[in-house]
């Protein structure tokens, strides 16, 4: 079975290690906007799993996330082209990501 490709966008912790904060520290903290690229290996109804490099048998995985369902914005499935069909391999993608590579 070959997996989507998917652009996710989701929401991860920041803290802070120092040992003493003001009033103003605690308001600013806000999470980090992250995205992530790779297919979507696993979804369930509490997260899904991507994978950001695999090998052409989808069998051997690396860069992998796990990503709880409430952290995450938005995910739009992307296609790749084959191998062997030009340079590039994202035009465009759908939602607010503005991803756009061109082919050449």
């Amino acid at each position: 079975m070959v997996s989507p490709v998917v652009v996710v966008r989701w929401w991860d912790i920041i803290g802070m290690d120092q040992a003493w904060f003001t009033e103003d520290d605690l308001t600013s903290l806000e999470p980090a906007t992250i995205t992530t690229v790779g297919l979507l290996h696993e979804q369930n109804d509490q997260y899904i799993i991507v994978v950001s490099s695999w090998d052409d048998t989808e069998e051997d995985f690396g860069n992998v996330n796990c990503i709880p369902l409430g952290v995450i914005q938005e995910m739009v499935e992307v296609e790749l082209p084959e191998v062997g069909e030009g340079r590039g391999m994202i035009e465009e993608v759908g939602g607010s990501f503005g991803i756009k590579i061109r082919q050449g």
